[in-house]
């Protein structure tokens, strides 16, 4: 007690043999609670307060314990408590969106990653600290058994980053195909992934540089060259040639029309093709191996945009324009009455 008149009017024993002491005191010093509902008497000279006191089995006066609880970045932790003598406590430890529990320290010593601790028969202070780390997701990458080329590491990212991945063949090899999540993305050098929300996988085949040929075949009357087997990947010009007298009527590569051109490049070569050039005779616009009078008719005809002109032949022009007109006509009738 203290130094005036204190009073007690009651008192219990609970399941644990604690006493609990009710009453009242004069006692402008009587001892209190350090954050406690009032921890020291009112100071006002004979006023009485009122007082709950917990002793032991012992008959020990036993303070509440406070639990200091802190949580970094990213997460809380609750609450931040004082505990009477002997109770328990339950703490919860919280992550925000997107991360998750790293540690929690207890007193200073890791109890792991928990999502709540529980504080049993508590007598004495303590204090619990939660960490918090972002949530994180795995890249698989591999190629096939490592063979002919190589591409970026499996790696760990962090939630909502960018990365990028390498794929790089060996000397002698290219890329054949890299799938990502089990999908082609097609033969590329480097793949990002962006935002990432999930775990994924990269892998890359190779396959050997092989040299390819290009088959150059003309009709007659001009030449097509080279002919050649090309090297993985590089580039290749062919020249069209006619014989004097006669333009080219047509190429074709791998089948489909180009035009009438006097040269194609193939570029960036990774398989097989052909080219094949024919040729036509200057005048002979209906192309039927010869320059006579009817191919004059036909010439005016299409000049004068008459109905019932036929198909001509522009390749057969004289002049480079690949087109039908007076300097064809005048051509057709000098090499049809032998003046050519």
């Amino acid at each position: 007690g203290g130094s005036g008149r204190d009073s007690v009017n009651a008192f219990a024993i609970d399941a644990g043999g604690n006493v609990y002491v009710v009453g009242y005191t004069a006692s402008t010093n009587f001892p209190g609670t350090t954050g406690g509902a009032q921890a020291s008497h009112s100071g006002v000279i004979g006023l009485y307060d009122a007082f709950v006191a917990k002793l032991d089995s012992a008959l020990k006066y036993q303070n509440p314990h406070t639990i200091t609880a802190s949580a970094g970045a990213n997460g809380t932790i609750s609450p931040t408590i004082t505990v009477d003598y002997g109770l328990d406590a339950l703490f919860t430890i919280t992550p925000n969106f997107h991360y998750h529990v790293f540690d929690v320290l207890v007193d200073g010593s890791s109890v792991g990653a928990l999502t709540s601790y529980p504080f049993k028969n508590v007598t004495a202070d303590h204090t619990i600290l939660a960490i918090f780390d972002i949530d994180t997701y795995t890249i698989t990458s591999s190629s096939e058994a490592n063979a002919n080329g190589t591409i970026s590491p499996t790696m760990t990212v962090d939630y909502g980053s960018d990365v990028f991945f390498t794929i790089t063949p060996n000397a002698g090899y290219h890329i054949a195909d890299v799938l990502v999540d089990g999908s082609s993305v097609g033969a590329v050098a480097s793949y990002p992934f962006r935002d990432v929300t999930a775990t994924h996988t990269i892998s890359a085949t190779f396959e050997v540089n092989t040299p390819h040929t290009v088959t150059a075949t003309a009709g007659t009357n001009g030449t097509i060259t080279p002919t050649e087997t090309i090297d993985y990947n590089l580039d290749k010009t062919f020249t069209i040639t006619p014989n004097p007298g006669y333009n080219v009527a047509d190429v074709l590569v791998d089948g489909n029309s180009v035009g009438a051109v006097a040269s194609y490049p193939f570029k960036n070569v990774t398989s097989a093709h052909t080219i094949f050039a024919t040729f036509i005779l200057k005048g002979d616009v209906n192309n039927n191996g010869v320059v006579d009078i009817w191919d004059a008719i036909i010439a005016m005809k299409v000049i004068s945009k008459m109905s019932d002109a036929p198909p001509a032949h522009k390749a057969a022009d004289v002049s480079g324009d690949e087109r039908i007109g007076m300097p064809e006509v005048i051509f057709i009738l000098q090499t049809a009455a032998g003046l050519r």
